[in-house]
């Protein structure tokens, strides 16, 4: 391995001194000598000079060369990535005995692909802040970004092969996730609208930078932070962020495919209707809240899988469906809820990841696609439909006529996306093996819920008229405002719940 580390290091840095050498990986001393002195032997590296002068340089046998990355999952060593000259090889570690990759089978042999591991992919940001994370004057394949990934989603780390001496492995007492599930996602009122002042470059906010503040996968603008309660102050963290700012982006409306129109409430919508989610619908939603800055919202959400210096696994569903990040609308239901069925052990968490479908659906949340859904490893493998995320209300920003979801559900036609029936949702229940009573009487609950307590929720955000008139632009000359979309949004909900045949066959009064 440590004849590896340096082999590595030269395919970077043709030559090196001694003390070059030392400096980057930590290898000292007589190790080091014994290890120059057997790559020198066989041919593989030249020594040239002497005395102080003296410098190794790297002697290739190969017709090319490869660059190598360490895949490291809760600080314990996986395997090893290999890659250049367009192809990608994977190999597990002989000393790796934890549960094999996604995609890649542990059977001691070497995977070759003409394309990034897909587990892997599914990691990077995507769009243009993919593009921050690939330094073309740095890095020539996409693979070198995954090394730029210091707080991705999960418990992977990615180092290259001859850093490895460097790398600092973390705490082995994990804590259960579970016991410490309250301090993780904590509460919050809505609005949460926090006194809080932001000590971040408006270029950053505003998505001018070159340098992109955060690994979390995603197209939306995000920056790793965390909060100095004392000072009351949000500041930028690479080290250890547990928070994750959501800037406003005045070109949202390009991400929701209406470049003409203006959007600048899109923060309001997901913190309102998380928020509903967590405390009224009891789901498992992390902290969040809005920070006024600049005369825009901005909003803040907790990380779900950060305790302390504790890293918790967790995957979305593009990755065990093992699809690339590019492919995470081509989806269908069924084929998420199939997976959903082996990897989720228990009922409850299957009858959540059920219930949070039926709420999408009654909120219009036409963005939901597999990467806005994942499960979380709790401890030996047992995973639970993990706490929710990017949750918002399409029908509120571009009204009736759109998806009511992003994936279809195929039990009568391959695509359909919206006017979904009741039979639609147990179809889907089927596939989880769930008792479809149950379920009617969750869906039913939950939908009365809706129907009686989001008009408090729309009073709620009356309170944010004290700073911003929520004032949005349709074109030049037509405006609205958010309040007037979200009543909008909730009579014309019913009525197509009502049309739907929703309310008649989950038992509910057409009159509330």
């Amino acid at each position: 391995m440590k004849e590896k580390i340096l082999l590595d290091l030269f395919e970077l840095e043709p030559q090196l001194t001694k003390k070059e050498i030392e400096e980057k990986t930590y290898i000292k001393g007589s190790t080091l000598n014994n290890i120059l002195k057997t790559l020198v032997e066989t041919n593989k590296l030249e020594r040239v000079g002497k005395g102080r002068a003296t410098y190794y340089k790297r002697v290739y046998q190969e017709s090319y060369s490869y660059k190598n990355i360490t895949v490291l999952k809760d600080g314990l060593v996986v395997g090893e990535l290999s890659f250049g000259d367009g192809k990608y090889y994977f190999r597990y570690s002989d000393a790796y005995k934890g549960k094999e990759l996604i995609g890649l089978k542990n059977d001691k042999s070497t995977h070759e692909s003409s394309e990034l591991f897909y587990i892997f992919e599914n990691l990077i940001p995507e769009s243009h802040r993919r593009e921050k994370h690939i330094d073309i004057s740095k890095y020539e394949d996409l693979a070198d970004s995954l090394t730029t990934l210091l707080h991705t989603h999960g418990s992977y780390e990615f180092v290259y092969t001859y850093e490895l001496f460097k790398y600092k492995k973390r705490s082995d007492k994990k804590p259960n996730w579970i016991t410490l599930k309250n301090k993780i996602l904590q509460n919050h009122n809505y609005p949460n609208l926090l006194n809080y002042t932001l000590d971040i470059e408006d270029a950053i906010l505003e998505d001018r930078s070159n340098i992109d503040y955060s690994s979390l996968s995603g197209y939306q603008n995000k920056i790793d932070v965390n909060i100095d309660e004392k000072t009351k102050t949000v500041f930028i963290d690479t080290k250890n962020p547990h928070y994750l700012l959501k800037p406003f982006n005045k070109n949202i409306g390009h991400y929701f495919g209406d470049k003409k129109a203006y959007y600048p409430h899109v923060l309001v919508n997901e913190h309102l209707f998380m928020s509903f989610a967590k405390n009224e619908l009891g789901f498992d939603v992390p902290y969040s809240g809005l920070i006024y800055h600049n005369e825009v919202f901005h909003y803040i959400i907790k990380r779900f899988d950060r305790y302390e210096e504790f890293r918790y696994e967790q995957y979305d569903f593009g990755q065990f469906l093992n699809m690339p990040s590019v492919n995470k609308y081509k989806a269908s239901s069924d084929e998420v809820f199939a997976k959903a069925d082996v990897i989720l052990q228990d009922k409850s968490s299957k009858m959540e990841l059920l219930r949070f479908y039926f709420y999408s659906y009654i909120i219009q949340h036409g963005d939901l696609h597999v990467k806005n859904l994942a499960a979380l490893n709790i401890g030996r493998d047992n995973y639970i439909f993990a706490p929710l995320y990017d949750v918002i209300s399409l029908g509120v920003i571009k009204g009736k006529d759109i998806d009511d979801l992003a994936l279809p559900i195929q039990r009568v036609h391959k695509n359909q996306k919206s006017k979904f029936t009741v039979e639609d949702f147990l179809h889907l229940a089927d596939i989880l093996h769930l008792n479809r009573l149950e379920v009617k009487k969750e869906m039913r609950k939950l939908l009365v819920i809706f129907i009686e307590k989001f008009p408090l929720y729309i009073e709620k955000t009356k309170e944010l008229l004290s700073l911003d008139e929520l004032i949005i632009s349709k074109t030049r000359a037509k405006k609205t405002d958010f309040i007037t979309k979200l009543k909008n949004f909730y009579d014309e909900r019913m009525i197509a719940l009502k049309k739907a045949g929703i309310f008649e066959e989950l038992g509910i009064d057409g009159e509330k």
